[in-house]
Formats: structure tokens, C-alpha cells, sequence
């Protein structure tokens, strides 16, 4: 178990139905799909990385 990185900030995206979390993280892992995890609370749950923006671009969940 190593840590690589930070978590800044986190929240709950309610139009895309997922967490977000913005984190700076070393250079070595910072690959698209790159699988790590973070405590949260004493508790580990995965994550993916991800540079994609993320947001419902086509408004889909606003129409619904």
C-alpha cells in the first residue's frame, strides 16, 4: 500500500449519477483507466482515473 496522491475535493454528480473527485496524484499514474483506490472515512473504495470532463453534455438527464 502506497500513497499517491491527494484528493482536494469530491461530490456527488447528480447529473451523471457518480462521484467526481478532484486529485493530484504522481505522474506515474496518472493513465486514462488507471484503477486505484481511496480512503474514505477508514474505508477503501475504488476509483478510476479519468481526464475526461464530466457532465451530461447532451442534457440527457435534465430532459428525462
Amino acid at each position: 500500500d502506497k500513497c499517491v496522491g491527494l484528493v482536494s475535493s469530491s461530490a456527488h454528480g447528480q447529473r451523471v449519477g457518480k462521484g467526481i473527485m478532484m486529485a493530484t496524484i504522481d505522474k506515474d499514474y496518472t493513465a486514462q483507466g488507471t484503477k486505484l483506490e481511496v480512503e474514505i472515512y477508514g474505508e477503501r473504495v475504488g476509483v478510476t482515473v479519468s481526464d475526461e470532463a464530466i457532465f451530461d453534455m447532451k442534457n440527457e438527464a435534465l430532459k428525462a
